[in-house]
């Protein structure tokens, strides 16, 4: 394994390792080594406003016992991928399936703790009133835009959001959000952003997507 070296100011990973010496190293090191290349310029403040994933299947062995056991309780026997999700300064497991037609995603620390659930919609499908507010806000910070992914995000504790999954309610207490993918431009340049809203429409986050090599931003 590599020498890692946690640096605070940035907050993520910084690989000690001859550039000779990378292609040695498993598929997860040398994503973070060249995300990290590519990074080392950005100030701190500007790369705490941005988020780069990187999903990468894995064998359900390899998952903590505890996801796998949540997964079980409130799926059944359906179908489930499993992903190891790689971000800026940490990493998580992730659990996808398809289930009554929509596509869920459900989130766990290295742990194996859940941490919340997202499932896709269709952006025509919220409230009126929480559409045009979400509107409205990305239109007064941005020319134009154009929305490419919407998601309800649940979080709470286990088992209320193991209700969640197993039936879309539950009595216990939660929280609803709404996630947004959209495309922009800024200084005539093709941009990915990722925002998250409460369910009145209230912006709470936005987060500027470093784009893959695979990723088409034209707009």
């Amino acid at each position: 394994m590599p020498k890692l070296l946690y640096l605070k100011s940035f907050g993520f990973l910084q690989l000690l390792t001859p550039m000779n010496k990378i292609d040695a190293f498993p598929l997860q090191t040398r994503l973070l080594y060249s995300l990290l290349l590519a990074l080392l310029t950005t100030t701190p403040s500007a790369f705490s406003q941005l988020k780069y994933e990187r999903e990468i299947r894995i064998r359900p062995a390899t998952v903590p016992a505890q996801a796998r056991a949540f997964a079980g309780a409130a799926l059944g026997a359906q179908k489930v991928r499993w992903y190891q999700e790689i971000n800026l300064d940490f990493f998580s497991y992730e659990a996808k399936v398809k289930k009554g037609g929509r596509r869920y995603s459900i989130e766990f620390d290295t742990a194996g703790r859940v941490q919340d659930v997202e499932i896709e919609v269709e952006f025509s499908s919220l409230d009126t009133g929480l559409r045009q507010k979400i509107d409205s806000t990305l239109s007064g910070l941005f020319s134009s835009h154009k929305i490419t992914k919407t998601q309800l995000q649940w979080t709470g504790e286990a088992p209320a959001l193991r209700d969640l999954v197993r039936s879309g309610a539950t009595e216990k207490p939660y929280a609803e959000r709404v996630e947004i993918v959209f495309k922009c431009r800024e200084a005539g340049q093709p941009k990915l952003y990722e925002a998250l809203f409460d369910i009145s429409g209230n912006l709470l986050s936005k987060l500027e997507i470093v784009p893959r090599n695979t990723d088409n931003l034209d707009y």
